[in-house]
């Protein structure tokens, strides 16, 4: 196998490398980075023969750097896996177009060139559904939704132009939940998604005074709404379990969120339980300056399409094609997520 690799250097990326170099010893990856990060990266691979670094960039149309290098990649690569993405619910628009949508496009315009591509990996997110209400299917992307963030709409038009992509071989196409640290140890790099409510808690956990007065506490979410949190772990195992895997033969789409998925009222019960603080929320309805309580809170104010989320994920696609794997339950490892916040100060 010779596979294409770009977002190596981000979170899930990193565990994927591994999981992809632990699945054959005649695996060869191209690692497309950026030229800052590569004398790094010359020294942590250095022993690494599996590994080829290439100089490049998918935010320029010729997202390879060397003409020669590129043409020999072209001609070799089997799978392009691309993960790269500008991830920040508070970025700016012209940030989260240029490498999430133009990046794509860069990247596509790459594989059309390859002669023996078989697969396209591609990873979306879950993000792409949202202010959907009711059932979403991994089959279909447009269903009337809005979206309330650039990293949202971005991804949605960076899907929409992989599914309508014309290239050699077959596309899959994942949707990642929220991640959140792997399994067993729910380590994480930046504070994101669950871990903003769960280091408020362990905040409220050292002033306890005014929580003996309270016995409930109004917070802003749907108490049904599901918290669609996933292990990178987890999602590795999923992409590196299709690479290579002759099983695969038709463009599909998959939504890659936990087994069992808490509601928002579960993790924050949960959570709270967690840290010492004997309060249980009151799920307040959606208003107008919803954003500005989340801000009051500490919160961001773009996890509010989480919170009162009225979606429901269809995994059929991905129930039929990853029956193999074991099951990710979020009872299975939201101790290790407590005790990772309970034991490290907030990443910077």
């Amino acid at each position: 196998m010779n596979i294409l690799l770009t977002g190596s250097t981000g979170f899930f990326g990193g565990y994927l490398l591994k999981d992809l170099l632990k699945k054959s010893d005649e695996i060869l990856i191209y690692l497309l980075v950026r030229p800052k990060h590569l004398n790094r990266l010359k020294k942590k691979y250095s022993t690494e023969k599996r590994i080829v670094l290439v100089s490049g960039d998918i935010s320029n149309p010729d997202i390879i750097d060397n003409d020669e290098l590129a043409d020999k990649i072209s001609n070799e690569v089997t799978e392009i896996i691309h993960c790269a993405a500008f991830y920040d619910l508070k970025g700016n628009y012209g940030q989260c177009f240029m490498f999430n949508v133009v990046g794509t496009q860069n990247v596509l315009y790459f594989a059309k060139k390859c002669k023996k591509l078989q697969k396209f990996h591609y990873t979306s997110t879950v993000a792409v559904a949202g202010n959907h209400t009711g059932f979403f299917p991994e089959d279909r992307l447009e269903v009337g939704q809005k979206h309330f963030d650039h990293y949202a709409k971005t991804k949605y038009d960076a899907e929409l132009l992989v599914r309508e992509s014309k290239i050699k071989g077959i596309k899959l196409i994942y949707r990642l939940g929220v991640l959140v640290g792997a399994r067993d140890s729910g380590k994480i790099v930046k504070i994101d998604g669950p871990y903003y409510f769960l280091y408020l808690f362990k905040k409220w956990s050292k002033s306890l005074t005014i929580f003996n007065y309270l016995k409930y506490l109004p917070m802003p979410f749907n108490s049904k709404a599901v918290f669609p949190i996933v292990p990178v772990d987890h999602c590795s195992s999923v992409l590196s379990h299709a690479v290579g895997n002759e099983a695969f033969k038709e463009d599909k789409c998959y939504h890659v969120i936990s087994d069992l998925c808490p509601t928002m009222e579960q993790f924050a019960n949960e959570g709270l339980e967690a840290f010492g603080v004997k309060v249980k929320t009151i799920a307040l309805p959606k208003i107008k300056n919803a954003g500005k309580v989340m801000e009051k809170l500490g919160l961001p104010s773009q996890l509010l399409t989480y919170m009162y989320a009225k979606v429901r994920y269809d995994i059929h696609n991905y129930n039929e094609d990853f029956k193999e794997l074991p099951k990710c339950e979020w009872d299975n490892y939201k101790e290790k997520i407590f005790e990772y916040v309970k034991n490290h100060e907030e990443p910077s």
